[in-house]
């Protein structure tokens, strides 16, 4: 059977991963590829969501009702999209990636998305040095 996003329960990882609360959001620290993940508050209660027991139907609702506005199952599937691309979730997405991209794309690119980033999902990503090349720049100073 075909998976699409009506059917597939995204499942975040839990494993090689440290979680930070920062202000309103969390940040998601990759054990395993030295990244840090910055996740706004809505990026983080969608993750937090994800069990793999829960459609992205449901996840909107739940969403818009955490956020109090309207969060749709494209917003959610583009956010599934971006935490899946930092490899944030066990498996990679059931849906076509590269229709959401475009779209994201052009609504930046429109300004549609001014006064509503509080409200739709939005990670950010660095990668980190790994602990000894840290150590190893600090010492140059």
């Amino acid at each position: 059977m075909k998976k699409d996003s009506t059917t597939n329960c995204p499942s975040a990882r839990t494993d090689a991963v440290i979680v930070e609360p920062v202000g309103d959001g969390i940040v998601v620290y990759d054990l395993k590829r030295h990244r840090a993940h910055a996740l706004n508050r809505s990026a983080a209660a969608l993750w937090r969501l994800c069990d793999g027991t829960r459609t992205v139907p449901w996840l909107s609702q739940e969403l818009s009702r955490q956020m109090a506005c309207k969060v749709t199952e494209s917003d959610i599937e583009d956010a599934l999209h971006d935490l899946y691309a930092v490899r944030l979730f066990i498996e990679g997405p059931p849906f076509n990636v590269e229709m959401f991209r475009s779209r994201r794309r052009a609504l930046k690119k429109s300004g549609q998305l001014i006064g509503l980033t509080v409200a739709l999902p939005i990670v950010l990503s660095l990668r980190m040095p790994r602990v000894a090349d840290a150590a190893s720049m600090v010492a140059c100073w």
